[in-house]
């Protein structure tokens, strides 16, 4: 597995990308980068997009997206998230208001995209992805995912507080699990506020972390908020854990 770290911050700033991830050149990770960043040929040969949440930080890049590869006979895209996630998506921001309703254009029986309800638990294949959503503690509906293509186990916490449902998942998966991606939006400091918006600091992220049962594979901590960037970074190179690391915006992970 093959991911393309497009954007791996909680708040944008110059420098700073919001949440994307590009895996196997094709599935979208969450989207709140995407055209910004690739080119007309690597936008062209996205087939697939999974959301974890409707926030704007992670659904940004969709409509810029789709008006860019649009046409061309071109098969249409593909949403994939749980359906509250998706009506949020249809009824706010590809609405035919805020942003042309792509699911009919250039008609409804030649649209743009298409919209793909998974559900909670159940495995779906995405992509040449398998894909198990699993509902996590955010101050909207959220889920996180357990993902393979066959070779390589990825866990991704979507946004979260501490949460129980995934890690008991993915905690039976041992060995197979290759890559952790988790936010870790917050400093230590700040973990009043990190409670309010049900986000992760570095200790929280710690013991989430340690539900795993002494997983010892890559932990990389993503969302962190730009403004806070370098005390989320002391925070996290406190813990002394040799395997968490920061995920930076250009990074490409092999697992």
């Amino acid at each position: 597995m093959k991911i393309r770290v497009l954007g791996a911050c909680g708040s944008e700033m110059p420098g700073c990308n919001l949440t994307g991830f590009l895996i196997n050149d094709r599935v979208l990770l969450d989207a709140g980068t995407a055209s910004s960043v690739l080119n007309a040929k690597e936008q062209s040969l996205i087939t697939d997009i999974i959301l974890s949440h409707a926030h704007l930080d992670h659904i940004r890049g969709i409509p810029f997206l789709i008006d860019n590869i649009l046409g061309n006979g071109k098969p249409p895209v593909n949403i994939a998230a749980a359906a509250q996630v998706i009506e949020t998506l249809r009824g706010n921001i590809l609405n035919g208001t805020v942003w042309p309703d792509f699911s009919k254009i250039p008609s409804a029986k030649d649209p743009g995209i298409k919209y793909r309800k998974l559900a909670l638990n159940r495995e779906a294949q995405v992509g040449g992805l398998t894909v198990r959503p699993i509902a996590v503690c955010h101050a909207i509906p959220t889920t996180g995912f357990i993902i393979t293509d066959g070779e390589s186990v990825l866990v991704y916490s979507g946004d979260t507080k501490e949460t129980e449902a995934l890690w008991k998942a993915a905690a039976k998966l041992g060995k197979e699990i290759k890559a952790v991606f988790i936010e870790c939006s917050f400093p230590d400091a700040m973990a009043a506020t990190a409670e309010r918006t049900r986000h992760l600091t570095p200790k929280k992220m710690l013991g989430e972390i340690e539900k795993l049962g002494g997983y010892e594979g890559p932990v990389y901590a993503y969302h962190i908020k730009s403004q806070y960037k370098k005390e989320v970074e002391r925070d996290i190179k406190s813990l002394k854990r040799k395997n968490f690391k920061v995920a930076k915006d250009g990074m490409v992970i092999k697992l």
